[in-house]
């Protein structure tokens, strides 16, 4: 992770994900979005090169594969669900940043292991849950969820740059 061409080290996830779920035109209800996954190349060890959604990415922040995020529209709680890292998998990606860092660094209020998606959303319980057409969550499968108005908020609140945005262009 590098925020090296802004001169904050955090990034504006929750304030998109406001600004996103405000286009919504809603009060209550989950956004719940989901990062790339790494793909493996058939009958090999070799990987497929990752690039992460940018819808995701605009609303996390996070480049890596394997996480997840969602904001709870009625409490203002921006959650990041971390992929977790096992000690024989740290020896070849390297230890990641503890929970609390990544909150940290990607300005969510909240951070879990993507493990816990499921207990933690549900707890959460949202009448509701947005989701992007193109993300499966098959964790909550048993919970009323929209993929079709998600997209346009998310497609409008990247029309109009922050501060942030514009000094990283």
């Amino acid at each position: 992770m590098s925020f090296s061409t802004a001169s904050s080290s955090t990034y504006p996830a929750k304030q998109h994900l406001v600004r996103t779920a405000k286009n919504l035109g809603v009060s209550s209800g989950v956004i719940f979005v989901r990062g790339g996954d790494i793909i493996v190349h058939p009958d090999s060890d070799t990987e497929y090169e990752f690039h992460q959604d940018s819808n995701f990415y605009y609303l996390s922040g996070v480049v890596e594969p394997g996480y997840a995020a969602a904001y709870d529209i009625a409490s203002d709680t921006a959650i990041l669900f971390v992929n977790h890292v096992s000690a024989d998998e740290a020896v070849w990606v390297g230890v990641p940043m503890s929970l609390e860092e990544q909150q940290a660094a990607y300005g969510f209020d909240q951070a879990h292991y993507t493990k816990d998606i499921a207990s933690i959303i549900s707890a959460l319980s949202p009448a509701k849950i947005f989701m992007l057409p193109h993300h499966q969550a098959p964790e909550l499968q048993s919970l009323s969820i929209d993929q079709e108005m998600l997209i346009e908020a998310v497609h409008e609140a990247r029309v109009f740059k922050d501060d942030y945005e514009i000094e990283v262009m």
